[in-house]
């Protein structure tokens, strides 16, 4: 007989717990409807690889914050709305059909923006994207009136807040400028070795969650070069880097892809005598592989 595994969330501060059941016991044990929606196969939890054969890709949102209130001293963020049209085109490349695109949003409206894309029946979908475009510093990201903690942000797709999206992979793309030091290659290897020995010292505080993956456009502190099109050489990587590999290789891979591409574009455009460079923050929490198709 095949086995079944349904997913209850544990304290908020733990990974989801996965509770092995026989089809006769989930059925006599009468589990209330919405677990139901949760129940999976054993197949499916001990695949090697997420499944992503679901009826529908999933929901994606991009944020968009440009424009700033004086009493955030942030100048206005020129080449965004480039970026959101990239990311936007990307998103309904890799087959996303409900996209929510939101624009210069405040702290509470992001909040808001985000726990409404929470709620959202999510039981067909494969995977969850969120796009944000904005300043950023340690811990932070910028709305229009104020900075708001990465954490709370992400705090509703904990698999304890929203279980229909508990097992299934979540990632996070934060293109947001610090404009603040430039980082010089000669200094590079120093960083990622003190970014090594000290973890902490990443921008992004990922939830407890398993399945989470969060791609930063830089390490904290450090300058974000835009392009000659002014779209963010972050943002311009990714998409070139998605388009030409979704078909046949896996989600991290192409991130690495990524920042391979990063320093090519650099590395082209500034030349030997301009040494500076950007640098983005991939963290994962990953627990299988993740394919596109």
């Amino acid at each position: 007989m095949q086995r079944t595994v349904a997913m209850p969330m544990d304290s908020p501060d733990a990974f989801p717990s996965y509770i092995r059941r026989t089809q006769e016991n989930t059925e006599s044990e009468n589990v209330s409807l919405e677990h139901q929606n949760l129940i999976m196969t054993e197949e499916e939890l001990l695949s090697e690889k997420y499944k992503m054969d679901y009826p529908k890709r999933g929901t994606a949102i991009i944020i968009n914050n440009s424009n700033f209130k004086r009493e955030t001293q942030k100048p206005k963020r020129y080449g965004s709305a480039k970026d959101e049209v990239c990311m936007h085109e990307l998103l309904r490349k890799l087959a996303f059909q409900d996209i929510r695109v939101k624009t210069d949003r405040t702290c509470a409206q992001m909040k808001g923006d985000l726990k409404a894309v929470a709620e959202v029946n999510h039981s067909s979908y494969s995977c969850f994207v969120c796009v944000i475009l904005s300043y950023g510093e340690e811990g932070y990201v910028y709305g229009t009136d104020d900075k708001i903690s990465v954490d709370e942000l992400f705090e509703p797709f904990k698999g304890n807040n929203c279980q229909q999206l508990a097992g299934k992979p979540k990632l996070f793309i934060i293109q947001a400028c610090c404009a603040t030091d430039v980082q010089y290659r000669e200094e590079a290897d120093a960083a990622r070795e003190k970014e090594e020995e000290e973890e902490d010292i990443a921008l992004i505080k990922i939830p407890s969650e398993a399945d989470f993956l969060t791609v930063y456009s830089e390490v904290p502190g450090h300058f974000g070069w835009e392009s000659d099109t002014k779209r963010s050489w972050f943002i311009q990587s990714l998409s070139e880097a998605f388009l030409d590999e979704w078909e046949n290789k896996d989600v991290l891979t192409i991130l690495t892809r990524v920042l391979q591409k990063m320093d090519i574009h650099l590395e082209t455009l500034k030349g030997s005598s301009n040494k500076s460079i950007q640098i983005p923050c991939i963290t994962s929490m990953l627990t299988k592989s993740w394919f596109f198709k």
